[in-house]
């Protein structure tokens, strides 16, 4: 089963929407295929059964040049590959994209790409194979997608999908109605996560009792068992917990979080996340932060800006922040800097800014056009920057200093002055990262009843 998300069509037979027959134009082809198969003694018919092209052939009608657009693909794996033996199963997996244009209104190209994947042997392989930034927008997508149509109620789903490809802005008939589909795509992101967890974990129980069996029976351990064994303990793949922070940012963010814009501005938002590129994408789904520390004596910059993690513990009183978040760039200042003398200071970090942006090719697609922010802290527009940093204070001190190790040069006093400033925080209708990771993995957790796996 192949799913695609992106601005296209999914094209299927009039008569029926999970078969796929041969058009004219590519019956030569395969003619000329078979032809060749036969000649080198490969068993073939003319044409391939229409059970094989429904199962190993997808088909989408672009309407029209978009050079940003992308299409996102999910696989479903046949369940009989897990079967084979490892010395049986296929080595690769291969893929053929083929695209038909019509050029200067007569001429029509063609073009074939292929592309080869390796099979993993072992899901730890599987894993260690993953691209951590892929997985996310992934996923994502099929989330914004569920956001903005109803799968489960909706007579003329084709319809509306094809309407969302063509890029008009699919919008609901109430705010409420949108709510309903977002809250609903939340839950569909908690049972992803859950289903991953439980899998992840029982995985590790399994490799515990053959180890268990291993020891019993007096044999060495070999390497690939050794290394297995170090990742017990945790319920999530540690190759995708970056991973797992994006998703985080993604449920809590303007793409699916709470309806902090119009119903329009929203759609919109959306329908450029389904097409735009990787880098866009993860520039919408949570904010870049750099920081650095100023004198205040000197009025100078302690150092270059580094990176820091986007949320709310990076806000400490001696930093200047500057923040891009696909639309909006911000220039925070912390309490001890907002006195004129360090002006200079956050020109230069504001300049750095706009260099940076204007030296990614992202920054072309960006809409609506990137709007300037420079706060200071304890300001009431500060918000727009901090509503978007995930809420860490209200993480237990370990978890925190795992994730943003700078903390540790700050005194205990300053630790606690910080994590001061934000105590009025409802932990309930934005729970921090751990709060919602636990409360999602945990094998008591009933998330799975309430959402369907975007995987699914």
């Amino acid at each position: 089963q192949t799913h695609v998300v992106g601005p296209a069509i999914n094209i299927v037979d009039n008569d029926s929407e999970d078969t796929i027959s041969i058009l004219p134009c590519e019956r030569p082809s395969y003619s000329t295929s078979a032809s060749l198969a036969a000649s080198r003694d490969i068993p073939t018919s003319n044409l391939p059964s229409t059970s094989t092209l429904s199962s190993t052939l997808t088909r989408i009608k672009i309407g029209r040049f978009d050079p940003a657009a992308t299409f996102s693909v999910m696989l479903q794996v046949n369940s009989e590959l897990l079967e084979y033996g490892e010395n049986n199963r296929p080595k690769h997996a291969f893929f053929q994209f083929v695209i038909r244009w019509i050029e200067h209104h007569t001429t029509l190209v063609t073009r074939v790409y292929s592309h080869r994947l390796s099979v993993a042997n072992t899901v730890h392989d599987f894993l260690n194979g993953i691209d951590e930034e892929v997985v996310p927008v992934m996923l994502a997508k099929e989330a914004v997608l569920r956001s903005m149509v109803d799968y489960e109620n909706n007579a003329n789903l084709q319809e509306e999908l094809d309407m969302l490809d063509d890029g008009a802005a699919l919008l609901q008939d109430s705010l409420e109605e949108n709510e309903e589909l977002a809250c609903a795509a939340r839950c569909d992101l908690d049972a992803t996560i859950h289903c991953i967890s439980r899998a992840y974990r029982l995985l590790n129980q399994q490799q515990q009792q053959q180890q268990q069996q291993t020891t019993t029976t007096n044999i060495p351990k070999s390497p690939t068992s050794s290394t297995h064994s170090s990742i017990g303990g945790f319920a999530f793949p540690l190759e995708l917990s970056d991973a797992l922070h994006l998703l985080h940012h993604l449920r809590r963010g303007t793409l699916l979080g709470p309806p902090l814009q119009s119903v329009d501005d929203r759609a919109s938002l959306r329908g450029l996340f389904l097409r735009l590129p990787l880098e866009d994408c993860l520039s919408m789904m949570a904010p870049k932060l750099w920081s650095t520390r100023v004198d205040t004596n000197t009025c100078r910059m302690m150092g270059p800006l580094v990176p820091v993690p986007p949320e709310t513990l990076a806000l400490w009183d001696d930093v200047i922040i500057v923040a891009d978040h696909f639309d909006h760039l911000f220039v925070w200042s912390g309490k001890s800097l907002m006195d004129s003398k360090f002006d200079a200071v956050r020109e230069d970090c504001q300049s750095w800014l706009l260099a940076n942006a204007r030296s990614t090719n992202a920054t072309k697609h960006r809409f609506p056009a990137i709007q300037l922010h420079t706060l200071n802290e304890g300001e009431s527009m500060s918000r727009k920057l901090t509503s978007r940093l995930a809420p860490s204070h209200a993480d237990p001190m370990e978890q925190q200093l795992a994730h943003f190790e700078a903390l540790t040069q700050l005194s205990q006093e300053e630790l606690a002055n910080l994590r001061d400033k934000f105590r009025f925080y409802d932990d309930v209708s934005d729970p921090s990262f751990r709060r919602w990771f636990w409360g999602v993995a945990s094998a008591s957790s009933k998330v799975a009843m309430e959402g369907t796996s975007l995987c699914l």
